[in-house]
């Protein structure tokens, strides 16, 4: 994915208008993350979220809770299409799905964020 930079970060960075363009590399983990998050999987993983929601654990527990009902579901959904892993071989996929979902969905803080960022760099 390419985004062209404002003029002020170009003039900033004294770049010429061929460098204003910037590539944006795209991991295939997050690209994984962004195929997961447009499947049923993503609205199981907010429905536990919101379940969890007004428990009394801490944050990091929460995150735990969804996390260790999160990989079975995504282990059973990988078996089916033929990839034979175990489960802590996607913890870390599993670790961003689930992030990515809290951010999607019940952080209103990431959102604003999300788009402050944006249109500080033109994108949105």
């Amino acid at each position: 994915m390419k985004i062209k930079f404002p003029a002020f970060i170009a003039k900033l960075f004294r770049s010429s208008p061929a460098q204003e363009v910037a590539d944006i590399v795209i991991t295939e983990a997050q690209q994984v993350i962004a195929l997961l998050m447009a499947l049923p999987i993503a609205a199981v993983v907010r429905d536990d979220i919101r379940t969890i929601a007004n428990d009394s654990l801490s944050g990091q527990q929460k995150f735990d809770v969804v996390l260790g009902r999160t990989l079975p579901v995504l282990l059973d959904l990988l078996t089916a299409k033929g990839l034979n892993v175990a489960a802590k071989d996607i913890e870390d996929i599993g670790r961003g799905f689930v992030q990515a979902v809290y951010n999607e969905f019940a952080s209103t803080r990431a959102g604003t964020i999300a788009k402050l960022i944006l249109k500080l760099f033109n994108f949105a």
